[in-house]
């Protein structure tokens, strides 16, 4: 026969009945043993507001009998039979798990099956039958839930080992039971990085799929918490009152944890740059950087090596190899823009950027192709076309597009000259037509005609001393809306209508006559005003510019 308590005086039991004020959630029924309450008690135990008898017999919990925690380690029902770990396991998961209701029902289910597996039950004591099928129905729930699910848990969690910053990667997330199934509805916290990501939640499978990105580079650990989760053992409360400690009933009340887990990932930054230089065409002592955007860093710092190339008389010369005009760096925090420290240029030609971001273990080198466009800054030739006339130097293409010109023709005012291509002689620092006065120099790397934009720039000799007046004397005598033909030597011919003649000084001649953007136009240049004979030169420049017709 099952122990009885040491004494059957119950001081909170009258006719069966409850009357210390402890009874919570459940009702009361009758059994072959007797009246017994089946549900939850309250206010017994300080700041606990459901617990469960797990002694059957004793005295009625009261709220005097100075309720403590239980000594860790074995727990024995009162017949002094070891409760099995698996069985205390399984009360804690049916406690948290089931044992917060407000339905009398499902208290009174989980009641029952605590007694179950205390295992202190006389025959048909804890059988939930009497009570009729609801009690039956929830009772089989909470015994197949808990035998499944209780603890203690594990998080299982694949994800891949290697991912790229700023790509999703795909995680499958389970938090598994002792007996190795998979917990639904658990909600789970994710940060990888000390970034907070969204939460997730398992399905009712168990499973839940997350996408992560990463949004720096190294090896990033992802870092899981679960929400509550069934302790993996009960807490027990027992009575330290003199009388109420050898006979009042202990108490379990519903406890949890929160399990945590990581997972590292190789995260490897595969960045990109995109570069512009600050200006495609300026003056002789202009400053220029380049601004450059970095993407695939994510959040990543890193070292940007800087490299300006130049003076180039042409753009086909170009090449970014050698020693270097300039050199300097930049870092950068992760994606975005920045730009490099400022140069200050004081020759003609082209100049081109080449930037390297520096690779390490978890990033990609890259460096940008030499030379690209935008990164490439012309700083302005002077065009001196009049006076004493100098052997200017430069390399000329030695394959001309077939729609260059090779004629220009002002009809109104007599210009009719030959053209041929011009380069920069970088030495000089200017645009190098030829000594021969009576032709025109077309400068390569400008636009060819017919071009849907930018600007076809035409420097033509004004006079010399020794051999008089040259190809573009007259252009100075030019109207708006006189015509303008330049034919190429694939035999087309191109009309133009003069829109402006205005004279600058030559260090102020606009850069955009060099620029290949902005509108189609064709632009014709000499020198003119005073002539300076201290320098044997015209102090201006002439400009003509035509649009086409």
């Amino acid at each position: 026969m099952a122990a009885e308590p040491p004494n059957h005086d119950d001081p909170c039991s009258n006719a069966g009945r409850n009357t210390c004020g402890t009874l919570g959630v459940g009702f009361y029924g009758k059994n072959r043993y007797g009246i017994r309450w089946y549900g939850d008690f309250r206010g017994a135990v300080p700041g606990k507001r459901r617990t469960f008898c797990i002694d059957l017999r004793y005295w009625y919990a009261s709220r005097a009998y100075r309720y403590r925690p239980g000594l860790p380690g074995v727990l024995r029902n009162r017949d002094g039979e070891t409760v099995p770990p698996e069985r205390r396991q399984r009360i804690a998961y049916a406690l948290w798990t089931y044992g917060q209701s407000a339905k009398p029902t499902q208290q009174a289910a989980v009641a029952l099956y605590v007694h179950s597996q205390v295992g202190d039950a006389r025959p048909g004591e804890a059988d939930p039958a009497p009570l009729g099928r609801e009690v039956v129905a929830v009772y089989r729930k909470v015994a197949a839930a808990a035998s499944r699910y209780h603890g203690p848990y594990t998080i299982d969690a694949r994800v891949s080992d290697e991912a790229a910053v700023g790509e999703p990667v795909r995680g499958t997330l389970r938090v598994l039971s002792a007996a190795g199934n998979a917990l639904p509805n658990v909600p789970l916290k994710l940060s990888a990085g000390g970034i907070d990501l969204p939460d997730a939640r398992t399905n009712a499978q168990g499973v839940a799929v997350v996408s992560i990105t990463a949004l720096q580079a190294g090896l990033n650990r992802l870092r899981i918490q679960t929400g509550p989760l069934a302790s993996t053992l009960p807490a027990v409360y027992r009575a330290t009152g003199a009388a109420a400690a050898p006979n009042a009933q202990r108490l379990a009340a519903p406890s949890s944890q929160r399990m945590t887990a990581s997972v590292s990932i190789a995260v490897r930054a595969l960045p990109a740059l995109r570069t512009v230089a600050s200006a495609e065409v300026a003056r002789r002592g202009a400053t220029i950087f380049d601004r450059i955007v970095v993407s695939g860093l994510g959040r990543t710092r890193a070292e940007i090596k800087v490299d300006l190339f130049g003076p180039f008389a042409t753009r086909r010369a170009i090449r970014c190899e050698g020693h270097p005009y300039w050199s300097g760096s930049v870092t950068v925090a992760g994606d975005g823009a920045t730009r490099s420290p400022a140069v200050t240029l004081t020759k003609s030609g082209f100049y081109a950027y080449r930037e390297q971001l520096a690779g390490s273990q978890f990033i990609d080198e890259v460096t940008t192709d030499c030379p690209l466009a935008p990164e490439t800054s012309l700083i302005a030739p002077h065009i001196v076309a009049g006076g004493r006339v100098a052997s200017a130097q430069a390399s000329v293409t030695p394959k001309a597009p077939a729609s260059r010109p090779v004629r220009v023709r002002i009809a109104a005012v007599g210009v009719d000259a030959a053209v041929v291509p011009a380069a920069i002689d970088v030495r000089q620092g200017v645009l190098a037509i030829r000594p021969d006065i009576h032709r025109a120099g077309w400068w390569q790397d400008g636009q060819v005609p017919g071009a849907a934009s930018g600007a076809v720039l035409v420097a033509g000799h004004v006079d010399s001393r020794e051999a008089g007046e040259g190809a573009f004397f007259a252009l100075r005598k030019a109207h708006r809306g006189d015509e303008v033909q330049l034919e190429t030597a694939n035999g087309r011919t191109f009309a133009y209508r003069v829109v402006s003649l205005r004279a600058y000084r030559k260090n102020a001649l606009p850069t955009s006559i060099y620029s290949r953007t902005g509108e189609p136009r064709l632009v014709l240049v000499t020198c003119g005003g005073p002539f300076d004979r201290a320098s044997g030169h015209y102090r201006d420049n002439v400009v003509v510019v035509a649009v086409p017709s």
